[in-house]
């Protein structure tokens, strides 16, 4: 089959079953069926996703791939699979796949890792920081206002948000500093604020926090919090 076709029965799969899919499970659930010894964990993201942490024994089969049908049809069908990826997309959608191929026991984890993550549950492969708590409060030293951005590259308000923020530092840059986190690569980082949706804004005034966003900023409402900022 042809990675266009397989891209085009996903997105219909996905389609019509989001909002009604009576196999997803919480965390707290996803996580007790993984004692089950049929048990079988699937990752569904990318080998990059994969790398950064994933939950312990689960089986990288990339949703994105050009053999992805290929690797589902050679899993057991006897076997229970729970599915994960990020946010819960791919997942369903990879179930509704299997489903269609006759498999029965099939659960996805609502919500994706990011769920997972936020509930407290631990991951294994993950790999520190790239930029160490010692090293982010040296960032917030460096200037007097400084708004940090920790966004995703998977992201696609992420992109929209670089793109306001790029041209509001050209016309700022006398008045505060702008910087760019990725999440992915700083997790423990990022873990230590409230805010989940990315991409999640921060906004210090001399090493204190004076707000936190989160989500995609219109320009225009941007530009009025960081004129607050700087009076």
């Amino acid at each position: 089959m042809k990675p266009i076709l397989l891209f085009i029965i996903m997105i219909i799969s996905t389609s019509q079953i989001l909002g009604q899919n009576s196999e997803a499970l919480e965390p707290e659930d996803f996580f007790n069926k993984m004692t089950n010894p049929d048990i079988v964990i699937l990752d569904v993201r990318t080998p990059e996703e994969f790398n950064l942490g994933h939950i312990e024994n689960a089986i990288l089969i990339d949703y994105r791939s050009e053999n992805f049908l290929s690797q589902l049809k050679k899993l057991e069908q006897s076997k229970t699979y729970l599915i994960y990826c990020r946010s819960g997309a791919r997942s369903i959608s990879t179930l509704e796949i299997l489903k269609s191929l006759g498999y029965k026991n099939l659960y996805e984890l609502n919500g994706g890792i990011t769920q997972w993550i936020r509930k407290g549950y631990s991951l294994v492969g993950e790999k520190e920081d790239k930029i160490s708590a010692k090293e982010y409060q040296k960032i917030l030293l460096s200037f007097p206002i400084i708004l940090i951005e920790f966004y995703t590259p998977w992201c696609s308000s992420c992109n929209q948000m670089d793109f306001e923020l790029n041209e509001l530092e050209k016309n700022y840059k006398e008045k505060i500093q702008i910087v760019k986190i990725n999440a992915d690569e700083n997790r423990n980082l990022v873990q230590s604020f409230t805010k989940r949706e990315f991409p999640i804004l921060i906004a210090y005034k001399n090493q204190k926090i004076e707000w936190e966003k989160s989500g995609y900023i219109k320009k225009q409402k941007l530009i009025e919090y960081i004129e607050n900022l700087i009076r």
